[in-house]
C-alpha cells in the first residue's frame, strides 16, 4: 500500500499510517499531525473502499490500489501538503 501511495506526488509530503490494515495520512510531524485525505480499506473481495475526510463519506469503492489513492488526492485541501 505504501508504494502504491508514494506514486501520488501529493501524498509524498504526507505521514502515512496504517491501523488495522486501513491506510491513512496526516500533516504536520506524523505522531500529533492532524488526519488529512481519505482513507483506505481494503475489501475481501480483493478491491478498495475508500472514506472521505470525516465528515465526508463514502468516496467510492474502486478495483486497484492507484485508483484508491487517486481519490485520496482528490479530496485534500487546495494547497493541503
Amino acid at each position: 500500500m505504501v508504494r502504491a501511495a508514494y506514486e501520488q506526488p501529493r501524498l509524498r509530503n504526507l505521514y502515512p499510517g496504517v491501523s488495522h490494515g486501513i491506510m491513512f495520512f496526516k500533516q504536520g510531524d506524523g505522531l500529533s499531525g492532524d488526519p488529512v485525505g481519505g482513507y483506505v480499506y481494503p475489501r475481501e473481495d480483493g478491491r478498495f473502499w475508500v472514506r472521505g475526510p470525516l465528515g465526508v463519506g463514502s468516496l467510492g469503492e474502486v478495483d486497484t490500489l492507484e485508483e484508491a489513492f487517486a481519490l485520496v488526492v482528490a479530496s485534500l485541501p487546495e494547497g493541503g501538503e
